[in-house]
């Protein structure tokens, strides 16, 4: 996997995938285009509220490291966090790590 992917290429695979998922089409030109230095999917505002993604981006990432962190300090000693799926005996974890004693 590159480690060096530029801001172009990123918003071309973007574009990719966004037109052959949902039909949609960029229609800046990339040159001409202000924010052309800036990833694309960042810049998008949720429609109902105007919520910009850049903060479902970082919510996204956040709790991905939370829940990890959470499978690594279990007992079980999980490393993928598809075998970390949360049942009744899995919360002692968390609710230790949030310092929660009672489990009601």
């Amino acid at each position: 996997m590159p480690t060096n992917v530029s801001v172009a290429e990123m918003n071309k695979e973007f574009w990719e995938i966004r037109s052959r998922i949902q039909r949609i089409e960029n229609t800046s030109d990339d040159d001409d285009d202000l924010w052309s230095d800036h990833i694309s999917a960042l810049l998008k505002y949720h429609t109902v509220n105007f919520i910009p993604y850049l903060q479902y981006v970082f919510s996204t990432i956040l709790m991905h490291r939370f829940h990890s962190e959470i499978c690594r300090k279990s007992q079980k000693n999980w490393y993928f966090l598809a075998d970390c799926c949360p049942n009744q005996e899995d919360l002692f974890e968390f609710r230790n790590l949030i310092f929660i004693t009672e489990i009601s």
